[in-house]
C-alpha cells in the first residue's frame, strides 16, 4: 500500500466531516503554479517541513494599468459651444455682444448657445446683465 495514501487516510479519519472537502485530490500544487503562471507572477516555493510543507509566496509590485484620464467635461460640447465657453472662462464679466464680436457671430446666436450651456449646467449667470458675472463649470463643480 502507498505510504502517502495511508498517511492521508489516517489524517482524514481524525478530521470532522466538514474538514474533508477536497476539490481535486493531488492537483492543488499544480493548479496553484498554473494560476501564478497565468497571472505572470513568480512561482511560489514549496519546502518540506517534517510531515508538512511550507509555501513561500513572493511579493511583486502591482502591475496596475495606467490611469485613464477622466473624460473632460467639455467633451459633450459642440465646437461653437466650446468656443463660447472658453470666452466665458477667460473673462467672467464678458458680455454677449463682446463674445459675438470676438467670434464673428450674431448676438442672438451667442445668446442661443449660452442658453444651451446653461441647460447643460456648464455656465450660470450670477447677478444682472450689467454688473454680473459668469460662473463656469470648474466653479460649479467645486460647490
Amino acid at each position: 500500500m502507498n505510504p502517502q495514501l495511508t498517511r492521508t487516510t489516517r489524517l482524514t479519519t481524525q478530521c470532522s466531516p466538514s474538514q474533508l472537502m477536497i476539490e481535486k485530490y493531488g492537483s492543488g500544487i499544480a493548479r496553484i503554479i498554473k494560476a501564478f503562471d497565468k497571472y505572470g507572477l513568480k512561482r511560489p516555493r514549496f519546502s518540506e517541513l517534517g510531515e508538512g510543507f511550507m509555501v513561500t509566496v513572493f511579493s511583486t509590485p502591482l502591475k496596475t494599468p495606467p490611469k485613464t484620464p477622466l473624460k473632460t467635461p467639455l467633451e459633450g460640447l459642440t465646437k461653437l459651444e466650446r468656443k463660447i465657453f472658453e470666452q466665458l472662462a477667460k473673462d467672467r464679466a464678458i458680455s454677449t455682444p463682446q463674445i459675438a464680436r470676438k467670434l464673428n457671430l450674431s448676438a442672438d446666436t451667442v445668446k442661443e448657445y449660452i442658453n444651451k450651456l446653461k441647460k447643460k449646467s456648464f455656465v450660470k449667470r450670477i447677478g444682472p446683465a450689467r454688473g454680473g458675472y459668469w460662473e463656469v463649470l470648474p466653479d460649479i463643480l467645486n460647490q
